[in-house]
Formats: C-alpha cells, structure tokens, sequence
C-alpha cells in the first residue's frame, strides 16, 4: 500500500515497496505531480518549455480540472489552463 509522508513540511509518496515516487501519480482518481526529489508539487506547474500548464491545489496537491484556479483561470477536463 502506498503511503504520504510528510518530511521538512514537504509531501512524498513511498510505494508499498518503499520507494519514492516521482512524475505523475494518479491515487484515488486524483492527480498529482512529485517532482524528480520527489517533493509534491502545489500551484502553477508548466509542463516542458512551451506548456501545457496545470494547476495544483495549494493545500493538497490535487491536479484541479474543469474549475477556475484561486487567481480566476479556466482550466479545462483534461487539467490544463485554456486561455
């Protein structure tokens, strides 16, 4: 079973073989992206040099989608903004 631990304020996820996970991880139907130190990402997240960009719940980390953000972007049913 997969696990958050929170370390120096930080959120990681451990594999239920106690591994970090890096990238993007789908739990509970919910997106969320760990970067390559595998600190949970939160707010604007701009994928490669020319997007596409998500937008992270502040106080979970959930990839939002299909809403508009805390600062009033649209973003679509795939998680990315629409401008």
């Amino acid at each position: 079973m997969s696990a958050w631990v929170n370390i120096d304020e930080n959120w990681y996820l451990f594999n239920e073989f106690c591994i970090m996970q890096t990238g993007w991880v789908r739990q509970d139907n919910v997106w969320y992206y760990l970067d390559e130190s595998g600190t949970m990402k939160t707010g604007w997240l701009c994928e490669g040099p020319n997007g596409p960009w998500y937008y992270l719940d502040l106080n979970t980390g959930a990839m939002l989608y299909d809403t508009i953000t805390p600062d009033g972007y649209y973003i679509g049913s795939d998680g990315t903004w629409k401008s």
